[in-house]
């Protein structure tokens, strides 16, 4: 064996494991996606077997990265030696460059009557042919074209595309660009000049205005791009700021937003205020628990549209959040965030440990080697609407308390802060929490650490045996049925209720879709809505403060969100992946501090959070998520009659059964 092919695979294992970690896939993952036995790529990224051009190419396209970003060296360049295919195919990478788009240029060598047939791109991407020896057929497979020496063509390489060596060997460069997702005005709805004079901003508010007017009829969104290519002066960034927050009437409350994007080229983009639409209320009978009334009464305050806290009732509420309740807390702080006061609950905790991703178990794929457990378990309370969802099961649990419920199953109990809350409101439940995660299952073995009404068990809920335990009178889950195979986790959650037992379900959704594409953006749509809802306003004083790490982590969040969320809602879901894949990339690299500088920090911590998910979800890792009424049918079909059901807060659609945080109730079919 040469020492380049050694090379080569050293270089390759190095690529591809850092390409890997850093998209936060794990090897499971990715042989899943790929299709490529994990043995395999455990060799592969380990320096050792023989891997193909298709190999390598089938790779990118599972990682959605470049080729070259896995033959490449590092900080770019040429590449790290000839990549052959098992069909008489050779490339190898002579020149990378990554502005002001990625561009890859590529010597290929075909042998005489070899045909090689490429599956696409990513959407976007482009390739360009010059043929240097040879005659080569090449384009997209429905209409190639014949090129001899000195010949050259372009075409769309999003599509599946041949290279066929028509007579005698090839060799051709081969030039292939990416679209850009930072800076491309494809999707932009208006491009305008940065404004220079008093009469220019005038314009730009009339511009901005007639936008709000727009999205607040029923535009999905509107963005207006600066296509000078210059940074804004800090005054001039100022003024545009000021600009937009005059824009609010004091006495009405508006159904649009304008989040200014502070990039290669400065963007307004306006959207729906999410949180908008239907959602139901909790309802508490008077008979009940005077915690529990109070618990609901703060659920309606923070679901309120368009009715401002008065002043005692702000003055309330600032004592809840950091009071001793971690529900009415949590409740009050997002009253209180919802009503244009940002606050965090007392609760929020100092993140455990600063951890890289995890080994991964065997075959099993836990919910930390995607989503940091101990920052979870610190800044989750800031998800909004997640008390409000524990209010619902504990007012409906209530109402049902003629059944006399008591042995309670909780499955995916996570850390335990739902299952805190619902033992506040129903401290008389008697709960066997299971969770398989090991990190999350030693925070919930630390929080309930002495009380004798919770029981944790580390196990897998579709390993428990139906036979070795009495039936249920209620099982419940927050948040965690996505992350099982719910089809199985139903059937499971039916053998092991008692006859006429009840499900309660909490759980984030999507709008419906049938396909991938459509499911992605809706799933883009659906994570980043919470993110665009809870993106606080932290003054520039107050920044001057932080750490470093921490203003990247607002500045790229704010930047970048409302122009995926955008993207998303325009019908160019494609781009708005790649943007949140990149941003989850940079976002990965902050050395954040375990205690956040400021309070507020809080809130984009919780947002790294939401974008992990997000993009966990699009890999189908840890984060399976469906729309509510394919979950209605699972659970019809496991043997369930659905008995309620709300949406207690929306995401993406006016529907009831559209995207957000649902509860559903459901009673064992006789």
């Amino acid at each position: 064996m040469s020492t380049e092919y050694v090379d080569f695979q050293h270089g390759l294992a190095v690529n591809l494991e850092n390409v890997r970690r850093r998209r936060g896939m794990t090897l499971s993952g990715l042989a899943e996606a790929s299709g490529i036995a994990k043995a395999t790529l455990s060799n592969l990224s380990r320096g050792k077997g023989n891997p193909t051009l298709e190999t390598i190419w089938t790779l990118a396209h599972a990682l959605q990265v470049p080729f070259g970003e896995l033959v490449g060296q590092k900080g770019g360049g040429a590449g790290i030696g000839e990549v052959v295919g098992d069909q008489g195919a050779s490339v190898r990478l002579i020149e990378r460059q990554s502005e002001p788009q990625v561009t890859e240029a590529y010597l290929m060598k075909l042998d005489a009557q070899v045909r090689y047939e490429a599956e696409p791109h990513p959407a976007g991407v482009e390739e360009r042919i010059v043929v240097l020896q040879g005659y080569l057929l090449t384009g997209a497979v429905s209409k190639p074209i014949l090129l001899s020496p000195g010949d050259s063509t372009a075409f769309a390489g999003d599509v599946p595309h041949v290279y066929e060596a028509a007579n005698g060997p090839v060799s051709a460069l081969v030039t292939v660009i990416y679209p850009d997702a930072q800076s491309g005005n494809g999707s932009a709805t208006a491009v305008r000049s940065w404004p220079t004079t008093d009469e220019d901003w005038n314009v730009l508010k009339l511009q901005l205005q007639r936008a709000w007017i727009e999205v607040g009829q029923g535009l999905a969104a509107h963005r207006i791009r600066f296509h000078q290519k210059r940074q804004p002066t800090d005054d001039e960034w100022m003024r545009l700021k000021n600009l937009l927050s005059n824009l609010d009437a004091p006495t009405y409350v508006s159904p649009v937003a304008s989040f200014p994007c502070r990039d290669k080229q400065t963007a307004i983009v306006t959207l729906p205020n999410v949180s908008q639409g239907t959602v139901t209320l909790s309802t508490a009978q008077a008979s009940s628990p005077l915690f529990l009334r109070q618990a609901v009464e703060w659920a309606h305050m923070a679901a309120q549209e368009g009715v401002s806290l008065s002043g005692s009732q702000r003055q309330e509420a600032m004592r809840l959040a950091v009071g001793n309740s971690l529900t009415l807390a949590t409740l009050a702080a997002e009253a209180l965030t919802r009503h244009g006061c940002p606050t965090v609950p007392g609760h929020v905790a100092v993140v455990g440990s600063k951890r890289g991703l995890p080994p991964e178990e065997g075959d099993t794929t836990f919910f930390e080697h995607r989503i940091n457990v101990d920052a979870y378990a610190a800044f989750e309370l800031i998800h909004p609407a997640y008390a409000r969802q524990v209010v619902f099961l504990a007012a409906f649990l209530d109402a049902q308390c003629q059944r006399k419920i008591r042995r309670v199953l909780d499955v995916g109990t996570g850390p335990g802060l739902p299952l805190a809350m619902l033992l506040e409101l129903c401290p008389d439940l008697e709960v066997t929490a299971i969770e398989p995660s090991p990190v999350a299952f030693g925070y919930l073995t630390s929080r309930f650490a002495g009380d004798t009404r919770v029981k944790p068990v580390k196990a897998d809920f579709l390993d428990l045996d139906p036979t070795a335990t009495p039936p249920y009178d209620c099982i419940v889950s927050v948040g965690a049925s996505h992350h099982l195979n719910t089809a199985f986790m139903l059937q499971q959650a039916e053998r092991l209720l008692a006859k006429d037992g009840l499900l309660l379900i909490a759980d984030e959704m999507l709008s419906p879709f049938l396909c991938a594409k459509t499911r992605r953006a809706a799933l883009i749509r659906h994570h980043l809505a919470y993110v665009v809802a809870t993106l606080v306003d932290i003054q520039d004083q107050e920044q001057s403060k932080l750490h470093d790490t921490e203003r990247d982590l607002i500045n790229w969040v704010r930047n970048e969100v409302p122009q995926a969320l955008f993207e998303a809602v325009t019908g160019n879901a494609e781009q708005a992946t790649i943007r949140c894949r990149r941003l989850l990339e940079q976002l990965r690299e902050l050395d954040l501090p375990l205690q956040p500088k400021h309070p507020l920090v809080a809130f984009y911590r919780f947002h790294l959070l939401e974008i992990e998910a997000l993009v966990a979800g699009l890999d189908y890792e840890v984060e399976r998520k469906t729309f509510p009424r394919r979950f209605v049918q699972l659970a019809q079909h496991a043997g369930f009659e659905m008995i309620a059901h709300a949406r207690v807060y929306a995401t993406d659609g006016p529907d009831p059964f559209d995207a957000g945080t649902h509860v559903f109730a459901f009673r064992k079919a006789l």
